[in-house]
C-alpha cells in the first residue's frame, strides 16, 4: 500500500534578502506558488510562475538547518516552458530539508521564495517566515509542522520580559498565524513557539 504523499502549499512573497535582490514589482517573472512532496526515495519540489520575459532563470536551494543554503540546481526556461509547472526531485536528501527557489531574469534581478520544509520521517516544526519582519501593526507568521500539535506562542522584548502568551493548535503542513503587534512599544522582540513535545523555535522581529 503506497504511503500518502504530503503536499505543503505555501504562497510566495517577495523580499530583498541580499543587496542584489530587487522588489517583486521590478521583476517581470513571478512565482505563483511552491509545493513540497515527500516520497519514498525523493523530495519533490513543484512550482509555477508568471513570466513576461523571453527567458527566466531559476536557482533551487537546499539547507539542512534553515540558515545556510547551497544551490542544488540552476537552469533557464523560455516563456513557453513557463506556462507549465516545474518539478525537481532531490534524491540526495530524504530527511528533514529546507528548500527555497530564487527566480528572476537574465539581468540578475531575483527574488526569493518563502522556505518550505520536508520532514521525511522526522517530527517537528519550524518558523519559516515572519512577513513582514519589521512590523507596524500586524504580520503573518508561517509555521510548518510535521503533525497536528498544540503550541504556545510567547513574545518577549529584547530584555527577556514576556509581553504576550497565546495558545494555538497547529495543523499538519503549513500554518499561517496573525501576529498582532499594535500594542507593542517600538523595539526588538523575540517570538518563541513551544509545542506539546517541548520543542522550541525562536525568531526575531522589529516593531517600528
Amino acid at each position: 500500500m503506497k504511503k500518502p504523499v504530503l503536499f505543503l502549499l505555501i504562497l510566495l512573497c517577495a523580499y530583498s534578502a541580499k543587496s542584489q535582490d530587487f522588489s517583486a514589482d521590478s521583476i517581470p517573472v513571478r512565482l505563483k506558488y511552491i509545493q513540497a512532496a515527500q516520497q519514498s526515495n525523493a523530495n519533490k519540489i513543484i512550482w509555477s510562475v508568471v513570466c513576461l520575459l523571453d527567458y527566466a532563470k531559476f536557482d533551487i536551494q537546499r539547507s539542512q538547518d534553515g540558515i545556510h543554503y547551497t544551490s542544488i540546481s540552476q537552469f533557464e526556461a523560455d516563456r513557453l516552458r513557463c506556462l507549465s509547472p516545474f518539478e525537481y526531485e532531490d534524491r540526495s536528501s530524504t530527511g528533514r530539508s529546507f528548500y527555497r527557489v530564487r527566480v528572476g531574469d537574465l539581468d540578475g534581478r531575483f527574488y526569493t521564495s518563502k522556505t518550505i520544509v520536508v520532514y521525511g520521517k522526522e517530527k517537528g516544526f519550524e518558523i519559516t517566515a515572519i512577513s513582514p519582519s519589521i512590523v507596524s501593526n500586524k504580520s503573518n507568521v508561517s509555521i510548518s509542522s510535521s503533525s497536528a500539535n498544540r503550541a504556545e506562542l510567547v513574545i518577549a522584548d529584547q530584555n527577556g520580559k514576556i509581553v504576550s502568551k497565546k495558545i494555538y493548535h497547529l495543523q499538519t503542513g503549513n500554518n499561517e498565524i496573525l501576529l498582532d503587534a499594535a500594542l507593542l512599544n517600538k523595539g526588538n522582540y523575540f517570538l518563541t513557539i513551544i509545542n506539546a513535545n517541548g520543542q522550541k523555535r525562536t525568531a526575531r522581529f522589529v516593531k517600528q
